[in-house]
C-alpha cells in the first residue's frame, strides 16, 4: 500500500472513531434522560477491529450504574461487523423527520411532537401525529403553518377542522420567483411584498388586484395561483400586526432543522432507526428547553387582545341570534 493509500484509510478510521465516541455519548445521554437514579462516568478505553482497519484507543461512554452499554459496539467481541454492511456495501437509507413546533399563548415555543417514518410525505404520518397531540390535551390551534407539505392540509381539516392554514409566504414567494425570468424578479418581488406587507386583508386583496392587472397577460398561471390560494397564504392577517411576522412562514421548524442538521452531520450515518430515535430524542430535547426557555417579543399581550376581540364577537353574535328569536 503506498503511502496515499495509507493516507486516506487512516483519515477514514480517524472519521470512523470520531463518528463512533459521539454517536456513543449521544446513546448514553438518552439512557440517562431514562434513569435518573445514575450519572456520567467518564469512559473506557477499547481497541475494535473493523474491516477497514483497526480502531484504537475508542473511548466509549460509561455510567455510574455500569447499567449502559452501546447497541452499536458487539458485545464482548473486538471486530465490528456491521461496518462490512454499512461502508463497504453502501447500504444506506435516508428518514424523513416529522416535526410539530408550537408557539403557546405566553410566547413560549414547544416542540409537541416528532417522529420518523419513510421516504417521502405521508398524510397518515400528519394525522398520527396530529392526533397524538390533541390526546396529550392540545385541544385548539388557532392557525397551522406550512410550506405545501403533501397531506398536511387534509390532516389538519380532519383532526383540526376549526383550525385555520397559512401556506408559507416566504415559500411562496421563493417559488414563485423560480418561474419568472430573471429580469422580473426583482419587480414581481416587490409586488408581492406589497401583498404580504399590507396592513389588512382588505388592501392585500386590492394589491393582488394589482398584480392581476400589471401581470396577468405575462404569467397568468402564477397569478392564477395567487388568488386561489389567498385565503391560506393570508390567513395570518386575522392576527395582531406586531406578530405577523411570527406566523406567516415556517422559519421557526426551518431554523430548528438547520441545528439537528448540523448536529447529527458529524455522525454521518446512524446504524438502524432505533440508534436515530434516541439520538434525535436526545437532541430536540434539549433544543426544546432553549425555546421554552424564552418569550416571543411582545406575542402573549398581542394574543391577550386577539382572544378579547374573538370572545367579543362571540358575544356580539350570540345576543344578535337571541334578539333575532325574540
Amino acid at each position: 500500500m503506498n503511502k496515499t493509500s495509507k493516507e486516506i484509510l487512516s483519515y477514514f478510521i480517524t472519521v470512523m472513531k470520531e463518528t463512533l465516541e459521539k454517536m456513543i455519548k449521544e446513546e448514553r445521554q438518552a439512557y440517562l434522560e431514562e434513569n435518573a437514579h445514575t450519572k456520567a462516568n467518564g469512559y473506557y478505553l477499547r481497541n475494535l477491529n473493523t474491516p477497514i482497519g483497526k480502531i484504537e484507543g475508542l473511548r466509549v461512554a460509561r455510567t455510574r450504574d455500569g447499567g449502559f452499554s452501546s447497541e452499536l459496539l458487539p458485545y464482548r467481541k473486538s471486530y465490528m461487523p456491521g461496518f462490512d454492511q454499512l461502508m463497504k456495501r453502501g447500504i444506506v437509507s435516508k428518514e424523513v423527520i416529522y416535526v410539530i413546533l408550537g408557539i403557546r399563548k405566553d410566547g413560549r415555543r414547544e416542540i409537541l411532537a416528532y417522529d420518523i417514518g419513510g421516504e417521502g410525505e405521508s398524510a397518515n404520518m400528519w394525522k398520527k401525529l396530529l392526533r397524538e397531540i390533541k390526546e396529550r390535551g392540545v385541544e385548539e390551534v388557532e392557525l397551522m403553518v406550512g410550506d405545501g407539505l403533501v397531506g398536511l392540509k387534509e390532516a389538519i381539516a380532519e383532526v383540526y377542522p376549526k383550525s385555520k392554514y397559512q401556506h408559507c409566504v416566504l415559500h411562496a414567494v421563493k417559488n414563485t420567483l423560480t418561474k419568472v425570468k430573471v429580469r422580473d424578479r426583482s419587480e414581481i418581488a416587490k409586488d408581492l411584498k406589497e401583498i404580504y406587507k399590507a396592513r389588512n386583508k382588505v388592501e392585500a386583496i386590492n394589491k393582488l388586484k394589482m398584480l392581476r392587472v400589471k401581470w396577468c397577460k405575462k404569467y397568468p398561471k402564477i397569478v392564477k395561483w395567487w388568488e386561489e390560494k389567498a385565503d391560506e397564504l393570508l390567513a395570518f392577517m386575522e392576527f395582531p400586526e406586531e406578530i405577523r411576522s411570527m406566523i406567516y412562514t415556517t422559519n421557526s421548524i426551518e431554523r430548528l432543522f438547520k441545528e439537528v442538521k448540523r448536529r447529527l452531520k458529524v455522525m454521518e450515518v446512524l446504524q438502524g432507526e432505533e440508534s436515530a430515535e434516541k439520538v434525535l430524542y436526545v437532541i430536540l430535547r434539549e433544543l426544546n428547553e432553549r425555546l421554552m426557555s424564552r418569550k416571543l417579543k411582545n406575542f402573549e399581550a398581542a394574543m391577550e387582545r386577539y382572544y378579547e376581540n374573538k370572545h367579543s364577537s362571540v358575544l356580539n353574535v350570540n345576543v344578535y341570534e337571541e334578539t333575532q328569536f325574540t
